[in-house]
């Protein structure tokens, strides 16, 4: 890496999701603006939250990790994604839950995704948050 620390007015950054049946995929990209070169060392904090911001009771949510990625005119993004299997807690048979992401990333900032609905296909089974790759 060797650069400068990538801030605010460095890069820009999307977040998203696309929810299915039982099983959700998150994600984030980082991408540089035109014209520069910076290192992005960062701790990232994902979370899914009810769409009135109240964190999600599954495994594993929140995901903390650290991302440490070199971003320039060769290399200008670099996405992450998580995957959310099950159903949120209190779902019913058939049960749809909006489900909103949040990304916070540290010396960058936070960022939220539009919310999804996924569909609950089985209630009352177990619910994890995992990292899907990076």
């Amino acid at each position: 890496m060797g650069m400068e620390q990538c801030f605010t007015d460095d890069v820009t950054v999307g977040v998203g999701g696309e929810g299915a049946t039982a099983m959700s995929v998150f994600g984030f990209a980082i991408e540089i603006r035109e014209g520069k070169s910076c290192d992005v060392e960062s701790d990232v904090t994902v979370l899914l939250t009810e769409e009135e911001g109240t964190p999600l009771e599954i495994d594993g949510n929140p995901i903390r990790v650290q991302v440490a990625t070199g971003l320039h005119a060769d290399m200008p993004s670099s996405g992450f994604t998580w995957v959310w299997s099950g159903c949120a807690p209190g779902d019913e048979a058939d049960g749809r839950h909006r489900i909103m992401v949040v990304v916070e990333i540290s010396r960058i900032g936070r960022f939220e995704g539009p919310g999804i609905t996924p569909r609950c296909g089985q209630p009352g089974t177990g619910s994890s948050f995992s990292e899907l790759a990076s």
